[in-house]
């Protein structure tokens, strides 16, 4: 009995995990690896997001003094 009970706790918290990561991550785009070894960042993994639209019109200079390249390494790479 409490087996059953333990297999349809975690079936819940998967369903609600799934449903949680669609609605979070609608319309993320994964970046693929560029047809031509031309691009700016060829190779390379992205380690920062660029900063929305929304931020840079509400905070201009601060996003403009902060921006790095998406491949700059982050605290987690030294």
């Amino acid at each position: 009995m409490v087996d059953l009970l333990y297999k349809s706790h975690f079936v819940v918290q998967m369903f609600v995990l799934i449903i949680v990561l669609e609605v979070v991550f609608t319309g993320l785009q994964i970046r693929l690896e560029e047809a031509s070894d031309d691009s700016e960042f060829f190779g390379q993994w992205f380690r920062r997001a660029i900063y929305p639209s929304t931020e840079l019109n509400r905070n201009e200079a601060n996003v403009v003094a902060n921006q790095q390249t998406p491949v700059t390494p982050v605290w987690w790479d030294n």
